[in-house]
């Protein structure tokens, strides 16, 4: 299944490698966190192809060239073409292939890991954590004079409850206690 989206690498020895991971991740992973490992590898072995034509095997990644790739991902964020979530994602896959790599004790496996998790930024929290006091007045203004009664009720109970829009979603009157 894995073997058509790693046809276009050229180096036989990474591409064993990347299959026995892939096949690894199969029997652990749901299907969205496959395609995220697969994605991840892909990427950084389609980069190292045309920055570094001459690095075949898994132990000829250095870590400058790890440097260089996280680099590159950096530029990607710069000019827009990536979110720093993804960047982060895509490098933290790769740094996890090269600890399965070790683990496992692949062919050409490198003495250490390269990939460091410290190499890119933490990731973004893209959600805020609280309301700031004129997000909460705002909010409360539109309660006090615009809100339908069903608003009125939902809007009270998430900021005095803290409870997420999902729960209260599930939220069934037996769960009411008085």
């Amino acid at each position: 299944a894995h073997d058509a989206h790693f046809a276009s690498l050229q180096h036989e020895p990474m591409k064993q490698a990347i299959l026995t991971y892939m096949r690894w991740c199969d029997a652990k992973y749901q299907p969205s966190t496959i395609h995220s490992c697969r994605a991840g590898v892909l990427g950084f072995f389609r980069w190292l192809q045309a920055a570094y034509p001459h690095i075949t095997q898994l132990n000829g990644v250095t870590r400058p060239i790890a440097l260089a790739y996280a680099t590159y991902l950096k530029q990607k964020v710069d000019d827009k073409t990536y979110s720093p979530k993804y960047r982060s994602d895509l490098y933290r896959r790769i740094r996890l292939f090269y600890e399965f790599v070790i683990v496992e004790g692949l062919a050409a496996t490198p003495d250490r890991n390269v990939f460091a998790v410290g190499d890119t930024p933490e990731d973004p929290d893209p959600v805020p954590r609280y309301l700031t006091d004129q997000e909460l007045q705002t909010i409360l203004r539109y309660v006090a004079t615009a809100a339908t009664a069903r608003e009125r009720v939902l809007v009270i109970l998430l900021l005095h409850t803290g409870i997420r829009a999902c729960e209260v979603v599930n939220l069934k009157s037996t769960d009411i206690v008085q």
